[in-house]
C-alpha cells in the first residue's frame, strides 16, 4: 500500500550511526537531507543515495536511514558549534524520529548493533526503492566495466544499437539460452561445447528454425563436450567453420544486424567461464577478438569485449586498465594481474 507521508531523510554509514548513538551528536551538513514524498518517491530516494557516502552499494546493512522532522531551512534541531574561525553544524540524537533499515536483510544485519546500542529500528518501508536503486547501480556499473574493458583492449566504442533487442538480454546474462534450460545442460558446462550449444540454441529460437541440417551441429557438440581445455581460442575449429556461413547469412537476412554466430560464441564462451569463476585466458580472448575483426569488422570485436567486461567484477577490469597505462595513475602501483588469477563474476 502506498505511503504518501513526507519524510526528511539522510543516509548514514553504519559506523556513523553507531558513533552518533554513542556520542549523542554527529557532525553534519544540512545538504545531506533529502525530502521523500512517500515510500514510492524513487526520484527523491535516488538523489538521497547517489549523494550518500560510497559504501558497498549492494550491502543493505552498510547504511541506515535517519528521519528528521525538519527541512534544510529549519535550524531548530541543528547546533552551530564555533571552532576557531569556522562554525560546525552538529545534530543531536534527539532530533531523530526514526531509524530505518533499507531492507529486511539489512534489518537483520543491523539488529545486533541496534540491540547493544538500545536503538529502536523501524520497518524497512523503503525496501522497494532500495531494490530499484541497487538494480540501477548494477546496470550502471556493468556498463562502466564493459566500456572500460573495450577501451583497455584498444577497440572503438561498440555500436550496441546494431544488435537486435531480442538478443540483448542473453548477452547481458539476464536470460538463459534454451540450451542452458535443458536438463542435460550440466553435461556441457565447462567444456568447449558450451558456447556453441548456447549460440545454436539462441539462433534456433530467434530464427524460428535453423536454416541448416541440425545433425552436423549435434555431431560437433557431441565431440566437443568431451573437450575441457578452455585455454585455447574457441574460434578457428574447422568442424564449425563449414556451418557458420549459412547461419550468419540467415541472421543478416532477418535482422540486418551486426551479429554473427562467431560473435555469440565468443561472448558465451568467456562469459560462461567468468560466471563459473574460472580464469579466462587473456591471450586466447584477444586472439578470438582478432578473429572477429578478420571475419567482419571491429564493431563485432568491440561489442564482444563489452559484454565480456560487463560479466567481470570491478577489480580485474580496473587492474588491466591501470597496468596498461601506469603513468596515468601516479598514486597507484600498477601491476598486471597474473594470467592464472580467477576473474570473479559480477553479482
Amino acid at each position: 500500500m502506498s505511503n504518501k507521508t513526507t519524510y526528511h531523510i539522510f543516509a548514514l554509514l553504519r559506523q556513523e550511526w553507531l558513533n552518533w548513538v554513542a556520542s549523542g551528536h554527529i557532525r553534519f551538513h544540512s545538504k545531506r537531507i533529502y525530502t521523500l514524498k512517500g515510500t514510492e518517491d524513487y526520484q527523491g530516494f535516488s538523489k538521497l543515495m547517489s549523494n550518500s557516502p560510497d559504501e558497498t552499494w549492494f550491502d543493505a546493512g552498510g547504511y541506515i536511514l535517519a528521519s528528521i522532522p525538519f527541512h534544510r531551512k529549519n535550524k531548530k534541531f541543528v547546533k552551530s558549534v564555533p571552532v576557531k574561525e569556522r562554525v560546525e553544524e552538529w545534530i543531536p540524537i534527539d532530533a531523530v524520529q526514526q531509524f530505518y533499515p533499507l531492507s529486511e536483510l539489512g534489518a537483520r544485519s543491523l539488529q545486533g548493533d541496534a540491540s547493544r546500542a538500545h536503538v529502536k529500528l523501524g520497518q524497512p518501508i523503503f525496501q522497494k526503492l532500495w531494490e530499484a536503486w541497487c538494480e540501477e547501480q548494477r546496470e550502471i556499473r556493468a556498463n562502466w566495466r564493459g566500456e572500460l574493458f573495450v577501451e583497455t583492449l584498444d577497440y572503438d566504442v561498440p555500436h550496441l544499437d546494431t544488435i537486435p533487442e531480442s538478443v540483448l538480454p542473453y548477452l547481458r546474462l539476464e536470460e538463459e539460452t534454451p540450451s542452458e534450460k535443458k536438463d542435460s545442460a550440466y553435461t556441457i558446462r565447462g567444456t568447449r561445447a558450451y558456447a556453441w550449444a548456447a549460440a545454436f540454441s539462441l539462433l534456433d529460437l530467434l530464427l524460428g528454425q535453423l536454416p541448416v541440417d541440425k545433425e552436423p551441429l549435434n555431431a560437433v557438440i557431441r565431440k566437443t563436450k568431451q573437450e575441457y581445455d578452455l585455454t585455447r581460442p574457441i574460434l578457428g575449429d574447422p568442424d564449425f567453420s563449414v556451418l557458420t556461413d549459412a547461419l550468419d547469412k540467415a541472421v543478416a537476412d532477418k535482422y540486418s544486424a551486426s551479429i554473427t554466430i562467431s560473435f555469440l560464441v565468443v561472448v558465451f564462451h568467456y562469459c560462461g567461464q567468468i560466471m563459473a569463476e574460472k580464469a579466462p585466458n587473456m591471450v586466447s580472448l584477444k586472439q578470438d577478438l582478432a578473429a572477429l575483426v578478420c571475419n567482419g569488422d571491429t564493431r563485432l570485436a568491440a561489442s564482444a569485449a563489452y559484454f565480456i567486461g560487463r560479466a567481470m567484477e570491478d577489480i580485474p577490469v580496473t587492474m588491466l586498465a591501470y597496468a596498461k597505462t601506469p603513468k596515468a595513475y601516479p598514486a597507484l602501483h600498477c601491476v598486471l594481474p597474473e594470467q592464472e588469477q580467477t576473474i570473479p563474476r559480477a553479482d
